[in-house]
């Protein structure tokens, strides 16, 4: 007799955050579709991007949230990082006002996030490009709370792939965001109604399958 295994699908939000023009959408488009695009439209408001990983036997689906990163929406952030389980801040390695600024957008996620500390990784895009930034990013990054920094390029892909899976592992392992993951046990008709307390924070897969992503969250 054959038992059948448990299926265990988890998902979790991650929004991308930084200044305009300093590549969000290009890294989030190569992530997902290994495409590049040099005539890429700016973001308005807020876009979304689907990405599936498989990690240690278990499918975990990220949905990214694209931030437009203009000063019209800084009123609408806190609605944006709703039930968010982790972050990139973005910033360019050409311009060192976009890498100034990576500090304001770390205290936004820090004071709106619902949930406390929530794993933030520091993306330098255009790495393809000479670096700007004349100092230890490590270091920097160390001091200044995030869960590590990745020099990525969107027009290459160099290590994007890396930034992703390092960001979803801090997220598996922070119990912060376990409530925003979502099991579904077939064996187990209850598995879902677990901890209900914190059922308002949690997105069905089940029931998304029907629904546009961009109703998800």
């Amino acid at each position: 007799m054959s038992i059948e295994a448990k299926k265990t699908e988890l998902l979790y939000k991650v929004v991308v955050v930084g200044d305009p023009n300093v590549g969000k959408t290009s890294f989030l488009r190569k992530l997902t579709t290994g495409e590049f695009s040099i005539n890429e439209k700016r973001t308005l408001g807020v876009d979304y991007r689907m990405k599936t990983l498989v990690v240690n036997n278990t499918e975990v689906n990220i949905q990214f949230w694209d931030i437009a990163g203009d000063s019209a929406y800084g009123s609408l952030t806190k609605i944006f990082y709703r039930n968010t389980s982790g972050a990139f801040v973005v910033f360019d390695v050409t311009d060192q006002a976009t890498f100034e600024n990576v500090k304001r957008w770390k205290q936004d996620l820090d004071e709106k996030t619902d949930s406390p500390k929530i794993p933030v990784i520091l993306i330098g895009n255009k790495s393809d490009k000479p670096l700007e930034i004349g100092i230890d990013l490590n270091q920097y990054a160390q001091k200044n709370g995030f869960n590590g920094v990745f020099l990525v390029s969107a027009k290459t892909g160099a290590k994007i792939d890396d930034s992703v899976f390092s960001l979803v592992q801090e997220i598996l392992k922070n119990s912060d965001a376990a409530i925003h993951q979502i099991m579904i046990n077939n064996d187990d008709p209850d598995a879902n109604s677990k901890n209900s307390q914190s059922r308002k924070n949690f997105v069905d897969l089940k029931d998304r399958k029907s629904k546009n992503k961009r109703n998800c969250c």
